[in-house]
């Protein structure tokens, strides 16, 4: 039979990119992502709160937290009211920093990082009786709210906004249209107001000043540079507003301030050092002015309630609140009681002299102070820790027999972290870790928390305040991955599968060590004996006390707020009789089965009323080009655009959920370009389309697949893909860069699994070896190098990539499509994965070629990738 051949002079890579950047300002119905999401909820916030209001009369207080939730207390009754949760997404979306409720308690105002991954969201006006969402204040790009507060009338919301750096002011009698704005140069943290609309800020850095502004909004003089610190946050007018108390981040003082001019005035003694607090930030006044209190962060434990009588002028008085965690709010009540939120997260209530009158404490457990005691067994399926502030009484619990038991035996079956085999400093509670002397490439403004070594020495796990990350030997990064939390304390399996991870929700996290994936998290609540332990599925199993715990929560829109439903409404999702097998399996879907995990989704679905099912979502982009434009010098193909079209279908038709099938993922996201809808900006715009609904979310990873059936030119010594419309005579310019690629790749790489399918000849020219000759192709090769990055290609370097009338497809193409068929599934499985995907390929094609044609493959990652397309 005879061979045709595809006729391209270099490498042919085509692929598809992930996290470029969010838009600045998209539609908002956009902005909601639109698959459910799993949250923990143990009737008091599982992580940081972040901010504390009380209205006028003392009866309500509200608190917001990174955990997305609202909570609305009644100070009187001492207990939670109502739980609102904020739209939710993937990473940091739906975190609240910052709440105020009006002054007559009907409206809760609320702002963070919500709806948009790239920063910004509204702020919202929910109902305070019954949590519905009334009204949402737009905001401009990327702007996120740190503080809000209402004017003492209630007609006015101020918010500072952080490193957006300024303030807004809002006008609830004009439909809260901005009535006033003001930008600074530093961030801003801090608002109060005077019972006569006087509105007072604060800025700080190279900008470290105090505001006043008159109530019609117009600066009163010169901004008054701040003078204990340069961080000056909080800032509190007394009840007559004639004093500003000023609290600071960076220096444990309080400034006292004229309320009208600015004037320095005789402040607090100062602070004596035991403990020492590292700054005073949340300032607030007693009812009749006559004391000043202050709080912020220590060290030291216990933390302290800083009180001065006369004013502020008195002697330091020190009374003990909730947490030895810094202060995340202080209010003082009408009758004098005083209430504390700590970031802890704890919520106290004392009397006016300091005794306490009701505390919620944190429900989880604290793993700050376990980095070195967090134990688990040789196959990571028996872990051993403790709450935390009973650091005396240690739990063991047993993912074998699903039990939780109090004490640990001394019987050797758990051990600590290794820490031997690589020599690695600074890692505990630093900035700067290092491997052999050289600093560890961890992310700007994170803080490196625990380690661990693999038993081999081959690889390392750091926890840091932003997640986990896996590294080589040579201080390489394999993986990241955020968490919902800071990795206070990790351990590795003696095994080398799977890495156990503490975090500061109070969940420990097992992940699969190869990719980080998680597998499964427990959650044990502050009984003792309840707990919860889910995949990222929502499969799981609890006590009875813990059984409502883990939550389903979906929005519904931009003008309601997201709902939430207990995961044990969904029968489906209740299996201890598969959760042992996770760990096993390293794989959901192997220890449960494809049916069983599909079936699950759409009931989660249905039950929650989502417009998609939870899970990760296959998004595919398939490039054909078979005519290149009247300026390509006659480049032509037979079957690259078939190639594309058929690949598109048949992984359309096999992959996306639909009655009585059974899929690896809750949705399948397409896009098929060929020929005249594949040119350069189509190829560009296609790529940031799939780049935008890419994500990386709690129930799952999302995987791309990207086939390139074209042709590739070496062009001045660099790489480059032919698109539709290449013009020979401006090659440069009409045509996409390897440079343009390797960033795309590097993005999605960051953010979910890619996989690469290249059918064209010499495409094996991106592995380790590169092109023959003196072809620059290392920037490619750096790109594909990633863990997160699978790449299969037609040929190696030296060869060329067959195509017959007999296939319509390029060999490669064909040996796919025949895999996907299922004979890639040997053991029946229902699921393909990479390995077996490559190992089959790579038969079929030198079958199909008889030999003159072998598969380039540089399988990074592993799992299954496809079900079989019966």
């Amino acid at each position: 039979m005879a061979g045709f051949w595809r006729h391209c002079a270099g490498a042919i890579v085509a692929a598809q990119a992930f996290f470029a950047s969010w838009p600045v300002t998209p539609a908002v119905a956009q902005d909601l992502y639109d698959q459910p999401v799993l949250a923990v909820d143990p009737g008091m916030h599982t992580a940081r709160i972040w901010s504390l209001a009380v209205d006028a009369a003392g009866r309500y207080a509200v608190t917001g937290s990174g955990d997305r939730t609202v909570r609305i207390w009644s100070a009187t009754e001492r207990k939670l009211l109502r739980t609102i949760f904020m739209p939710v997404g993937p990473d940091p979306v739906g975190e609240v920093y910052a709440v105020a409720i009006s002054p007559d308690g009907s409206i809760v105002a609320v702002g963070g990082w919500t709806e948009r991954l790239g920063g910004g969201g509204p702020i919202y006006l929910f109902d305070r009786e019954t949590g519905f969402l009334k009204d949402r204040i737009e905001l401009q790009g990327s702007e996120v709210p740190h503080f809000l507060t209402f004017s003492i009338d209630g007609r006015y919301l101020a918010a500072t906004l952080g490193q957006s750096r300024g303030v807004r002011v809002y006008d609830r009698d004009r439909q809260w249209v901005e009535a006033f704005r003001d930008v600074y140069e530093g961030e801003s943290y801090g608002a109060s107001f005077a019972p006569d609309g006087r509105l007072a800020t604060t800025s700080q850095g190279s900008d470290g000043v105090i505001r006043l502004y008159d109530p019609s909004f117009r600066l009163m003089g010169e901004p008054v540079r701040s003078q204990s610190g340069v961080s000056p946050r909080r800032v509190a007018f007394s009840p007559d507003g004639r004093l500003l108390a000023v609290g600071y981040a960076d220096i444990p003082a309080v400034d006292l301030l004229d309320g009208n001019s600015l004037a320095r005035l005789p402040a607090p003694r100062p602070v004596t050092p035991t403990p020492w607090p590292n700054g005073l930030e949340q300032v607030a006044w007693s009812p009749d002015g006559h004391t000043l209190f202050a709080a912020g962060t220590a060290d030291t434990e216990p933390n302290v309630l800083l009180a001065w009588d006369q004013a502020g002028t008195g002697e330091e008085r020190r009374l003990p609140f909730c947490s030895a965690i810094t202060a995340a709010g202080l209010n003082v009540l009408p009758d004098g009681q005083i209430l504390v939120a700590s970031m802890e997260p704890c919520l106290g209530l004392m009397s006016p002299d300091g005794k306490p009158i009701w505390t919620t404490p944190s429900p989880i457990a604290n793993f700050r102070q376990q980095a070195d005691t967090l134990r688990i067994s040789a196959d990571a399926k028996v872990v051993d820790f403790s709450f935390g502030d009973t650091p005396n009484t240690r739990l063991r619990f047993n993912a074998r027999s699903l039990a939780l038991t109090s004490g640990t035996p001394d019987d050797g079956l758990t051990f600590a972290p290794n820490r031997e085999g690589l020599a690695i400093a600074g890692w505990r509670n630093g900035p700067n870790p290092t491997l052999m002397g050289d600093q560890i490439a961890i992310e700007q403004n994170d803080f490196s928390r625990s380690v661990a070594v693999a038993q081999d020495g081959k690889r390392f796990f750091l926890g840091s305040s932003f997640g986990l990350a896996a590294f080589d030997n040579a201080g390489k990064v394999v993986w990241r991955r955020n968490t919902r939390g800071e990795v206070w304390a990790v351990n590795a399996s003696r095994d080398g599968r799977i890495v156990v991870a503490a975090t500061g929700d109070g969940a420990i996290r097992w992940f699969r060590a190869d990719d980080g994936r998680e597998l499964l998290a427990l959650e044990a609540v502050r009984t003792g004996t309840d707990w919860v332990l889910w995949t990222p599925e929502g499969f799981y199993e609890a006590t009875p006390g813990a059984k409502d715990v883990l939550k389903w929560v979906v929005n519904h829109g931009a003008k309601r707020a997201p709902a939430a439903v207990s995961v044990s409404i969904v029968a489906k999702l209740h299996r201890p009789d598969a959760l042992p097998l996770v760990l096993s399996e390293l794989e959901t879907a192997r220890a449960l089965g494809i049916a069983d995990v599909a079936a699950a989704r759409l009931s989660v679905q249905s039950a929650t009323g989502s417009e998609k099912p939870p899970g990760s979502v296959l998004n595919v982009l398939t490039i054909g080009i078979d005519e290149f434009g009247e300026k390509a010098a006659g480049l032509h193909l037979d079957y690259a655009v078939e190639d594309a079209h058929d690949v598109a279908e048949a992984l359309e038709n096999s992959q996306k959920t639909s009655s009585g099938k059974a899929t690896l993922y809750a949705d399948v996201k397409l896009q098929y370009l060929h020929d005249e809808t594949a040119g350069r900006s189509e190829i560009l715009d296609a790529m940031k389309a799939m780049a935008q609904t890419m994500h990386r979310s709690d129930s799952g990873e999302d995987v791309a697949v990207i086939l390139f059936s074209g042709h590739g030119e070496m062009i001045e010594g660099q790489f480059y893909l032919i698109p539709y419309g290449f013009d020979v005579a401006n090659m440069e310019t009409s045509a996409v860069s390897a440079d343009e690629f390797a960033r795309k790749v590097k993005a999605i790489a960051e953010r979910g699994k890619v996989l690469l399918l290249l059918d064209a000849c010499h495409s094996g020219a991106i592995g380790p070896g590169g092109i023959p000759g003196n072809a620059d192709t290392s920037v490619l090769r750096n790109a594909v190098d990633s863990d997160n990055v699978s790449v299969l290609t037609s040929s190696t370097k030296d060869e060329l990539s067959q195509e017959l009338p007999a296939w319509r497809h390029g060999a490669f193409t064909q040996a796919f499509l025949d895999s996907l068929e299922g004979a890639a599934d040997l053991s029946g499985h229902g699921a393909i994965s990479i390995n077996k995907l490559a190992d089959d390929m790579a038969g079929e094609l030198a079958n199909l070629t008889n030999g003159k044609q072998h598969l380039g493959e540089r399988v990074n990652f592993s799992g299954d990738v496809f079900v079989v397309n019966h």
